[in-house]
């Protein structure tokens, strides 16, 4: 017989309650996951954690704890959960064998033909009897997607729900809280808990979970319980280089091999180690990251940033394939908040101009004084010659070339404000913060002989090359001193545009 208890609200134990003590289930939550266990109201809920920190043990743990404690219907607590993973072998290989792990067979014995299904049976203390049906679906397999969208659910766990799309999980939201019936007449109202729990290593900008947990406004019902990273970065003193380290309080640490997080950080990919172990949102990439000292926690604003009154806007353009403006300003203190980074495809920039940089200047900074800078190779336009600062000129933004067209030159400027905690970003900018955490790259050169050395230059790789080289200019030009003739921004018309 099994029971749960919670311990000054930081360990919760599952164990069992009979002299049989082979097929003992006894699991220590840490802080996060204790947390997340003892949630009963939130409809959604998902911990966030690095690579090791042991999430999917504590999701398994939380649909057999949520099991024991169902309020029981003529003695029986049903319930039925669904398990789900991107691909058929991680299911199989990685979610169930887990399960397998820590669930004895003697309880839950699983039918290895998809789809995977078992039942933990259990009498507890009080006379009343478990009953919790696991389904496992791969969401590669037609058949098993068929049967998410047909089988009603108590809850469902999603294993690393960053690689499900939000199609699945809208689906997954309709088919839970739907077992077992309710039963009005005789005071049964179905399941005591239901929603959806999954568990995940840092997402991209761009994903859906961010635009759910991390844009300030987390829709009723859900919440996010996000561990300690497992590695933090230290600053290098002088010109020495910083280093990442091991955050002695991250979790899961007496289930870890010994040194199991020092030996990531030996020969580890900086971008993926940012992602994995240091939690922060972005990409992994291959290559080099550009600016490794970018940090979430310390580069990014934990809530939208406003332009001040009375202090002048800057923009930074580059006008190449891809036309980009970034929109920053610089305070009385040296921080230089960018505010907007906006970027077309395949448009003039007499185009960009019109339908994405004008409009944007006149719905949110009409009165403010503009200093722009721009690259200083502009090319005349092949069909009237004009330059693009011809072009901003006649749409009523004065701009100014920039002092060097040097790339060593203009990413030390953007070296200056990172290393000195100067810049900051707007939370909204996905485009950019993605660029910082690895979008933006030195290439790798080919052949065993250069294994380990990379390109003088990054990768042009659009959007995220067409924003920084806007963000370099100015900061090149702050940094140095650059204050030009300002004057209000006039404008004609207001199209549409769009955020980076």
């Amino acid at each position: 017989m099994y029971g749960f208890e919670s311990h000054r609200g930081v360990i919760l134990k599952l164990h069992q309650e009979q002299r049989n003590i082979s097929n003992e289930i006894n699991y220590t939550a840490g802080p996060t996951a204790s947390r997340f266990h003892t949630d009963f109201t939130s409809f959604i809920r998902v911990i966030l954690g690095p690579v090791g920190g042991g999430k999917t043990v504590a999701c398994i743990m939380d649909l057999v704890a949520k099991s024991i404690t169902q309020e029981a219907y003529r003695g029986i607590r049903r319930t039925r959960w669904g398990v789900v993973r991107a691909t058929y072998p991680e299911l199989k290989n990685t979610t169930l064998k887990t399960f397998q792990t820590w669930i004895p067979d003697e309880q839950c014995h699983v039918n290895m033909q998809p789809p995977f299904t078992g039942v933990f049976k259990e009498q507890l203390p009080d006379g009343s009897f478990v009953e919790a049906e696991f389904i496992f679906l791969a969401l590669d397999q037609p058949d098993d997607v068929k049967k998410l969208k047909s089988i009603e659910f108590t809850g469902i766990f999603i294993n690393e729900v960053r690689y499900c799309d939000e199609t699945i999980f809208l689906t997954c939201k309709e088919r839970v809280g739907r077992f077992p019936d309710k039963k009005p007449d005789e005071g049964f109202m179905g399941a005591t808990w239901s929603g959806i729990i999954a568990d995940t290593n840092a997402w991209a900008t761009t994903h859906w979970l961010f635009d759910m947990f991390d844009k300030g406004q987390v829709p009723e019902g859900h919440k996010l319980y996000e561990q300690p990273p497992a590695i933090y970065w230290e600053k290098g003193e002088g010109k020495a280089e910083g280093k990442w380290l091991v955050n002695p309080d991250a979790e899961n640490l007496r289930y870890l091999p010994a040194k199991y997080y020092e030996r990531q950080l030996i020969g580890g990919k900086d971008d993926i180690l940012r992602v994995e172990l240091g939690l922060e949102r972005g990409i992994s990439r291959q290559g080099k990251p550009v600016f490794p000292q970018f940090t979430e926690k310390l580069h990014v604003s934990t809530k939208p940033l406003a332009a001040r009154r009375g202090l002048p806007i800057i923009l930074g353009f580059d006008w190449e394939l891809h036309p980009a403006c970034v929109v920053a300003q610089l305070l009385p203190g040296g921080q230089l908040p960018v505010l907007e980074a906006i970027h077309a495809d395949d448009e003039s920039f007499e185009e960009f101009v019109s339908s994405y940089v004008v409009p944007l200047l006149q719905k949110k900074y009409m009165g403010f004084k503009i200093q722009a800078v721009g690259d200083p190779s502009a090319r005349r336009s092949g069909i009237d010659k004009r330059t693009p600062y011809m072009l901003l000129h006649d749409a009523g933004i004065s701009c100014k070339p920039a002092y060097t067209n040097k790339f060593l030159a203009r990413k030390e400027a953007v070296d200056w404000f990172l290393d000195r905690h100067k810049l900051l970003l707007d939370p909204a900018l996905t485009v950019m913060r993605e660029a910082f955490a690895g979008g933006y790259f030195y290439q790798e050169l080919q052949g065993q002989a250069h294994k380990g050395m990379f390109k003088e230059e990054p990768v042009k790789s659009h959007p995220y090359s067409d924003v920084m080289d806007s963000l370099q200019y100015i900061c090149h030009y702050v940094k140095h001193g650059g204050y030009g003739i300002v004057r209000p921004v006039e404008v004609k018309e207001q199209k549409k545009f769009r955020y980076a």
